[in-house]
């Protein structure tokens, strides 16, 4: 099993060679993906254009592997899961030793096993193409160049250490000459004697500037700890503020939840008469249509029947339909009003206003 190559090294090692595999696919007529920056396929970009990147990258460093142009071309097209599924058996048909990578990985279109994967189909790219690296070779004047300057370091005096010991005894005369042209302009006071060296000042100085910045701690602290009060004082104050709102509205919301039930109660009763008044309406129209039978029934019988009697009484027959049919008009128009004052919003309940 092959060991993990750690993400930043295998990305690093990714893009330069996607930059040297650019110029031999140029060459052999293969068109490259648009580039991309260098630890791209490392970090999460939160975007589709990643997954596509890393798609269009795969196919090119494949057909430099020598696979068919004309079936790769085709993951562009293609949705992502397909794309993929084809990519990882591209992927396996090409590489001898694939890597461990599933669709679900690879569709985040970054992270390790993206770039283990690029990094593979690039090494065996280059394999295919015999690229080699090779070490840059000077021109023959920098070696001149090199040379000469070799020469003059080995011909030159040795650096001695008596050498070294005028150079710092001259750093420290010109600190001191410093100190005192500063000290004379009152911007500080400083008192050194002549074998102090350089380090004393630096102790000095930053000591001085320990002192400042622990006066300055304190002063931020100070200052973090009144506003972490403050906050404190101005939450603690919200919330009572929450609270009797709450306390205040509750009587209000209350009488409004009462309201909307007795609006839904009326909202099923108004339901239950129209019900009602529709099916009285029928009732009333299968009367009529019986009472138009009756009334030609009566017609046939009254051209056949010559007693005088029974055709009274049909008579009679037919007004007590015709009172019935007049009470159910009666009843139909209660039922009317009734649905309509239902319909009506009352006139009682006023609008509830909530205090501020």
């Amino acid at each position: 099993m092959a060991l993990t190559v750690p993400l930043d090294v295998c990305m690093e090692r990714l893009s330069l060679k996607i930059r040297a595999l650019r110029g031999a696919g140029q060459a052999s007529g293969i068109a490259a993906p648009p580039p991309v920056p260098r630890f791209y396929f490392a970090t999460a970009a939160g975007d589709q254009q990643q997954l596509q990147a890393f798609v269009q990258t795969a196919a090119w460093l494949l057909q430099l592997c020598g696979r068919k142009q004309q079936q790769l071309l085709s993951l562009q097209t293609l949705p992502s899961p397909q794309a993929l599924q084809l990519l990882v058996g591209e992927a396996r048909a090409t590489l001898s030793q694939p890597p461990e990578a599933q669709p679900g990985e690879l569709q985040q279109g970054h992270g390790q096993a993206v770039c283990t994967l690029l990094d593979q189909l690039a090494e065996k790219a280059m394999q295919q193409l015999k690229f080699q690296w090779q070490s840059p070779q000077p021109s023959s004047t920098r070696i001149e160049q090199a040379q000469r300057y070799l020469h003059l370091e080995v011909t030159a005096e040795p650096y001695t250490e008596e050498d070294a010991e005028q150079q710092m005894q001259a750093s420290d005369a010109a600190l001191l000459e410093e100190a005192d042209r500063l000290e004379q302009q009152g911007m500080f006071e400083l008192q050194l004697d002549e074998g102090d060296s350089t380090w004393q000042l630096d102790l000095m100085l930053l000591k001085e500037d320990t002192a400042k910045l622990q006066s300055l701690a304190s002063e931020a602290l100070q200052a973090m700890n009144t506003l972490q009060q403050e906050v404190a004082e101005d939450l603690q104050a919200l919330r009572a503020h929450e609270d009797h709102l709450n306390e205040h509205c509750r009587p209000q919301l209350a009488e409004l939840q009462a309201l909307n039930q007795h609006l839904e109660a009326l909202k099923q009763e108004e339901a239950t008469q129209q019900l009602a008044c529709q099916q009285a309406q029928e009732t009333a129209q299968q009367l009529n249509q019986e009472v138009q039978q009756k009334k030609k029934q009566l017609q046939v019988l009254t051209s056949k029947v010559q007693d005088t009697q029974a055709l009274t009484r049909m008579q009679e027959a037919v007004g007590k339909l015709d009172g019935e049919l007049s009470d159910m008009a009666v009843h139909i128009g209660l039922l009317q009003h009734h649905m309509h004052s239902l319909q009506a919003p009352p006139a009682t309940h006023s609008p509830v206003g909530i205090a501020a």
